[in-house]
């Protein structure tokens, strides 16, 4: 993997990248071996596994989950810059969950899997 990540960034010759995420990298590393196991996220695409995000029993599907996922980010879009805040975001979330008679693991679940 390590091949991999330099042959990416080298690749793409996104110096402006590197300029980014120095900083993160910098404040974690101790040594340069430790570069692979501390900055790897920066270079692969993250994964969710499914069974985090979609269960049958909670009635999360992925047309469903799709739809109202659509639904969340179009009101988030919705919000002025100033309301960006914890109380603002959750607020505006759970009254999509109840304008549309979900429950509340059925979007705050998948949610929280695919943020983390």
């Amino acid at each position: 993997m390590w091949k991999e990540i330099l042959e990416v960034s080298a690749s793409s010759g996104d110096y402006a990248y590197w300029l980014q995420i120095a900083p993160y990298i910098k404040v974690r590393l101790q040594t340069l071996a430790q570069f692979r196991d501390h900055c790897t996220y920066f270079f692969v695409t993250p994964s969710v596994p499914e069974d985090l995000v979609y269960r049958e029993k909670m009635q999360v599907t992925k047309d469903m989950l799709g739809e109202h996922l659509q639904g969340v980010i179009h009101d988030l879009e919705s919000l002025v810059a100033d309301s960006w805040a914890e109380d603002a975001i959750k607020e505006l979330i759970m009254a999509y969950i109840q304008s549309h008679n979900l429950k509340n693991g059925q979007i705050l679940r998948p949610l929280r899997a695919i943020l983390t």
